[in-house]
């Protein structure tokens, strides 16, 4: 009942107030009228400007939309405006002629292409890696706990027969006792046979009981090797008889710890890790490689190594890239050389600087500041005749200092820009932007159509205006923009309406 007595006011209303809804209906479609207008003189004056750019006249290099038909200074920036000469129209579309007196000033250096001697060499890290054949690592046979850890840390070195952890085990504490015993039978055994010949025990002679002694006798020795027990425990039970709580693990060979899986005090089970070590004599170097890198190396090239902290200690090894394993994570990938006798002063997981010397061939090489590099790949600007320039894709090969090699894009005798190519690269992006603008005027049309809709639509659009354009609105129109105040004043002034 309340929206129908609602509608019922809002057309019985005084004449007064109708007088004023068409007013503003009016005073709306003229603002539309004005914008589809303005739009229009947008888009043909961008197309004029992009027009002046392309055929000639003066512009500011910073500032493209400034342009002038005679010489002068540009009102944003300050700059002195620059004369644009029309090129001849080639078939590279980002071609750019730049004036000598320009090429001056942007300090413009080009360089001719050679071939010549190149030597490449490129810097790579390397590690040195134990000897797998001779890394050991141990883990207890039986249950327990470990009462002492004689190694303290990872690099450690340990020298064969060192101690490297005790372990306390009811385990071998029983295989102890029953070696015992089978001591203690044979030596029963050996004085029966010993006191009276030709007398049995039971029904079996003692030579046959002897050799079933020594056969179980040699099992659980056996097992007790096995479990790591030294062989000075072993022949201390035998001549004393002694069961020992603790048994100590020993080192087979000197080394160097690699890794500590328990420490002190741990209840460990067969199987568990608790310490590792291996040879510390290294046996290889591990060098790590780019995907590039290893394209571009050979059999036969040769690698210098060096650590990093005795710059004094170097070795002079092969590589081949036939054993390369990559990494498919990193994408890397690694190829070990061997180390030489006299590479044994390099410890496991020292790491080394290494730098790989290619062989010596003939090609195409450039300074490596004349390179551009971008997401669409790399390109340098070629120098080409009346003073004009062009971006020209290349592919690049290995690296020497400040020289690389070009494999592919140019060719010998063309010269290009070793300074300055950063400027003229962009101004060539510049031009290409504002040719094929100007070759798609069209692009600004669909804003007449847009507005224009909105209006048939009876919706209300907030418009911002250009700074331009407000200067050049006719007298008489206000254009209020969506954040100016007076956008909101008039609004109140209508719901007070």
């Amino acid at each position: 009942m309340r929206r129908a007595a609602l509608f019922t006011e809002v057309f019985v209303a005084p004449p007064r107030l109708k007088l004023a809804l068409v007013a503003a209906a009016v005073a709306l479609c003229t603002v539309a009228a004005v914008l589809v207008v303005q739009a229009r003189n947008v888009r043909e004056q961008t197309a004029q400007a992009a027009h002046e750019h392309q055929s000639g006249g003066w512009y500011c290099p910073m500032h493209l939309h400034v342009t002038s038909d005679h010489e002068g200074s540009c009102p944003i920036c300050g700059m002195d405006l620059v004369q644009k000469t029309q090129a001849p129209t080639t078939a590279h579309t980002e071609q750019v002629s730049v004036t000598p007196q320009m090429q001056a000033r942007l300090g413009v250096v080009t360089e001719s292409v050679q071939p010549v001697d190149f030597s490449p060499a490129a810097a790579v890290a390397a590690q040195v890696v134990a000897d797998e054949r001779r890394a050991v690592t141990l883990s207890p046979k039986v249950e327990g706990w470990i009462t002492r850890l004689a190694v303290s840390g990872i690099g450690q070195a340990v020298r064969k027969g060192q101690v490297l952890y005790e372990i306390y085990s009811p385990e071998l504490q029983q295989r102890q006792k029953d070696y015992i015993d089978l001591l203690t039978r044979r030596d029963a055994l050996l004085a029966v046979k010993g006191g009276e010949s030709g007398m049995t025990v039971g029904n079996t002679s003692p030579d046959l009981m002897l050799a079933s002694v020594a056969r179980e006798r040699y099992r659980v020795r056996n097992r007790l090797v096995a479990a790591d027990v030294p062989v000075a425990v072993l022949n201390d039970l035998e001549k004393f008889r002694r069961i020992h709580d603790v048994v100590p693990v020993l080192a087979a060979y000197d080394g160097v710890v690699t890794s500590i899986g328990a420490r002190e005090g741990a209840f460990v089970t067969p199987g568990e890790f608790v310490v590792s070590y291996a040879d510390r004599h290294a046996a290889w170097a591990e060098i790590i490689l780019t995907p590039d890198l290893l394209s571009q190396i050979g059999p036969g090239d040769a690698v210098e190594l060096r650590s990093t902290f005795d710059h004094g200690a170097s070795v002079l090894a092969q590589l081949d890239p036939g054993l390369a394993v990559v990494d498919p994570v990193s994408r890397t990938a690694r190829v070990r050389v061997p180390l030489a006798a006299a590479a044994q002063q390099f410890l496991p997981g020292t790491l080394l600087d290494g730098r790989i010397r290619m062989k010596t061939r003939r090609s195409l090489t450039i300074p490596v500041d004349t390179v551009l590099r971008s997401g669409r790949g790399d390109f340098v600007i070629v120098a080409e005749s009346d003073n004009h320039f062009r971006p020209t894709p290349v592919r690049l090969g290995a690296e020497s200092g400040d020289r690389i090699e070009v494999l592919e894009g140019l060719s010998a005798g063309q010269t290009v820009v070793a300074n300055g190519q950063f400027m003229l690269s962009a101004e060539s992006s510049l031009q290409s932007s504002w040719n094929r603008f100007a070759a798609t005027p069209q692009h600004a049309q669909p804003a007449d159509s847009e507005v224009a809709s909105t209006m048939q639509h009876g919706e209300h659009a907030d418009i911002e205006v250009a700074p331009a354009l407000q200067h050049d609105k006719p007298a008489g129109i206000e254009l209020a923009t969506a954040d100016s105040p007076d956008h909101h004043h008039h609004g109140h002034e209508h719901h007070a309406d």
